[in-house]
């Protein structure tokens, strides 16, 4: 049997990001470029991966104003010539709004990853997630075959081929720099 079963779009985990308002930024590429639907007017891409800047692009040159990236990493190739603000080394720490979005708190990391104290209020009606991927590995584990942990990406990976089972693409771990 040959898996080709894709990956999954991952979401970041910060206070409140279950709020509406709040969602995967393939979803709203998704929105935007198939069905010509803007989820929100000001956006804030939070971002752990090279594909936030992608979407910022694509989802700019729908006529969607990006506030800002904010990236949990030190930096980026992708992030150098960005068009939009960019915060490095940050991550979203509150989400306002109940009923429908009205901004978020961004705060630098401190050592050992922690938020600092304080943050920057940035006033946006849609938040995204741009998480990056991770491979759809299910069908190769429940076919017996063993995975292994690619730290660097911080993902799980078919291990060879299973008994009976080969997996290729996305589900592999081939993944696309960019969102779909």
């Amino acid at each position: 049997m040959i898996a080709a079963a894709g990956a999954f779009e991952r979401p970041l985990v910060f206070p409140d990001n279950d709020r509406p308002g709040v969602m995967l930024a393939g979803a709203a590429m998704k929105y935007a470029g198939a069905f010509g639907v803007a989820c929100g007017q000001r956006m804030v891409i939070a971002a752990n991966s090279d594909g936030a800047y992608a979407a910022a692009r694509a989802l700019a040159a729908a006529g969607l104003e990006i506030v800002a990236i904010v990236d949990r990493r030190e930096g980026s190739p992708a992030a150098e010539g960005a068009r939009f603000r960019v915060l490095t080394q940050a991550t979203l720490t509150a989400v306002a709004g109940t009923r429908a979005l009205r901004g978020c708190t961004v705060a630098h990391l401190a050592a050992g990853n922690v938020p600092a104290a304080g943050g920057e209020r940035l006033a946006c009606d849609l938040v995204l997630n741009a998480g990056g991927y991770a491979p759809a590995v299910h069908l190769h584990s429940q076919a017996g075959g063993r995975l292994r942990w690619l730290p660097e990406s911080a993902m799980f990976v078919p291990d060879g081929p299973g008994p009976g089972v080969v997996s290729v693409g996305a589900c592999a771990g081939y993944l696309r720099a960019r969102p779909r």
